[in-house]
């Protein structure tokens, strides 16, 4: 019996030796956790698209968040995959201003990855002076916020387009019209193939215009305002004429450009007493003398009137115009011409 267990455990010895020289020959395993490698990223004024690698992803593979930083905080982000490979995701977001530097940051419970900051759409210029329509002051924005930029399909380097710096309502690289609010005015203007001034429109008759209604400022030029702060300009002379197109902006913009509300104009003054040619006495009778002579003899003996005094009155209430003037001319034709048949 004692025989027996010696070489049980002389059998277990030569097992364990076994083992230890068959795992001796093999490399040493080390834990793997994941890893993200930053690819790159493509920046516009309105979105990021960022590429990274990983490895070392569990199975199931989880997720790692992507966000876009603006100016050096995070504006938006997203849920991107984090399975072993390569992958993109794009962020969109509000259109930030030309030259807003923005790059893309990822991140999961053990690792954060960005890439470098890029200022959209290009670097502005100081140096470059913006143009502006012929003839036509900038309008000095007071109270009003800037218009937002849209995005740009033009490469980063590409200088931005100057119509976002030059005070026009809705700018667009595409618009058909371009639109300036100042001096109570809606001015509206093409600029192919060169810069004209095509109408001026009172601003004041565009605001007292009710939802739906419709404004013809000639040239076949339509204005209609859609809603309360939308107004649309329809027109075959804008700059891509003779074809049709139209150009939108905010009546609410349109004001602050303006500096405010224009002024509500005053009635039309009432007409005076006496004005009216069927009032007032342009008669000879009253600035003749001997006309006048002549109708006070002719009615003193025709029509009977013994008062002098009485009939002085008349004359005087005729003449100073608070006797109608028909009947004045009446009685004085009758006189005269009965004196005239006499004579």
């Amino acid at each position: 019996m004692y025989t027996q267990r010696i070489l049980i455990f002389q059998a277990f010895l030569c097992l364990v030796l076994v083992l230890s020289l068959s795992f001796s020959d093999a490399d040493p395993v080390e834990a793997q956790g994941l890893s993200i490698t930053y690819g790159g990223q493509t920046v516009t004024c309105s979105s990021i698209t960022v590429t990274y690698t990983v490895t070392g992803a569990s199975n199931p593979p989880g997720s790692v968040l992507v966000e876009a930083i603006v100016n050096g905080s995070p504006l938006t982000n997203n849920d991107g995959p984090a399975s072993n490979g390569m992958h993109m995701v794009t962020l969109n977001f509000a259109t930030q201003r030309a030259g807003t530097m923005i790059y893309g940051r990822i991140r999961d419970a053990s690792n954060t990855v960005q890439g470098t900051p890029e200022a959209c759409g290009g670097v502005i210029s100081t140096d470059t002076p913006t143009p502006q329509p012929s003839n036509t002051p900038v309008p000095t924005v007071s109270g009003s916020s800037p218009t937002p930029l849209p995005a740009t399909n033009t490469p980063d380097d590409a200088p931005p387009w100057s119509g976002y710096f030059d005070g026009r309502l809705n700018p667009d690289p595409a618009e058909y019209y371009s639109i300036w609010c100042q001096y109570d005015l809606i001015e509206i203007y093409r600029s192919v193939p060169e810069s004209e001034l095509l109408k001026n429109i009172a601003l004041r008759a565009v605001v007292d215009l009710s939802v739906g209604d419709v404004l013809d400022p000639g040239d076949f030029m339509t204005l209609v305002r859609n809603t309360s702060d939308v107004i649309t300009i329809y027109g075959s002379n804008g700059n891509s004429a003779p074809d049709s197109g139209q150009k939108s902006f905010s009546l609410s913009e349109c004001i602050a450009r303006n500096g405010g509300l224009p002024p509500i104009p005053p009635p039309p003054d009432d007409a005076l007493p006496g004005d009216d040619d069927s009032s007032s006495s342009d008669y000879s009778l009253c600035s003749d003398p001997e006309i006048f002579e002549i109708f006070v003899e002719s009615c003193l003996a025709e029509l009977g009137f013994n008062d002098l005094g009485i009939l002085l009155n008349q004359l005087w209430l005729f003449c100073s115009g608070q006797l109608l003037a028909p009947f004045g001319v009446v009685i004085g034709s009758y006189c005269i011409a009965r004196r005239r048949r006499r004579n």
